[in-house]
């Protein structure tokens, strides 16, 4: 079984079917995870501070971490 796994991803990353892909695995396996596609956002974005979807994304990792560790 693998760690509780956090998955995050912008609608307009190139990565979004990989992170699904890990996400239906992780599924299939009965692995804690979360997967969140963060709509109109690119690859980096959660760099981006002075994006509002970045603190959103920031919020949802610290919940996570606050939920799992």
């Amino acid at each position: 079984m693998f760690p509780p796994t956090f998955l995050i991803v912008g609608s307009k990353d190139p990565l979004v079917p990989e992170s699904q892909a890990l996400a239906a695995a992780l599924k299939e396996v009965g692995s804690p995870h979360e997967l969140h596609v963060i709509d109109d956002m690119i690859h980096g974005y959660i760099q981006l501070d002075m994006l509002p979807e970045c603190r959103k994304s920031l919020e949802l990792m610290s919940e996570f971490l606050r939920t799992h560790v």
